[in-house]
């Protein structure tokens, strides 16, 4: 999997995490939905995101998020019929590397992008991208690329 995002999309996630420290900050990355969804070459393409409150329990904050259902239903709704739609997750790792946790594979979709961003002492040390592996008993890393939204216009165009 290739995630391809838009870079002010990507700082859009980065301001969020970091002004979520030390709790994890979650939301929802938006894009044109492929046709491979779900494959390992899937190439997506983050067009939006939307900032999710974490609703877990306070005292858990610093290492469980939970997107609160009534936000996800609202923004599958909202693109409902549309060839755009929730293409991944992102959250941030406080204190941690930018790797799944058992806890993130329990809670995993099929299809969706994980984006995981590793927030160290109130700065992003690294961001990475995985999929859920075809068995959902683990992930594999797929490759982010932040892009222009000049040249994700031309990735999109030249798909078509």
């Amino acid at each position: 999997m290739t995630v391809f995002i838009i870079k002010e999309a990507f700082q859009e996630i980065e301001r969020h995490v970091l002004s979520a420290y030390p709790e994890e900050g979650c939301g929802v990355m938006i894009g044109e939905v492929p046709a491979n969804f779900g494959q390992r070459e899937c190439e997506i393409r983050v067009s939006e995101v939307r900032l999710l409150q974490n609703t877990w329990e306070r005292s858990a904050k610093t290492h469980r998020y939970f997107a609160d259902d009534k936000a996800l239903a609202q923004v599958e709704r909202e693109y409902a019929g549309k060839s755009e739609g929730i293409v991944g997750i992102y959250h941030s790792h406080p204190e941690v590397a930018a790797w799944p946790s058992p806890f993130d594979l329990e809670r995993a979709w099929p299809c969706y992008a994980y984006l995981i961003l590793s927030v160290r002492r109130g700065k992003i040390e690294d961001a990475r991208v995985w999929g859920l592996s075809e068995d959902s008993r683990g992930f594999l890393e797929g490759n982010l690329k932040k892009v222009q939204e000049s040249c994700f216009v031309n990735l999109v165009s030249s798909r078509k």
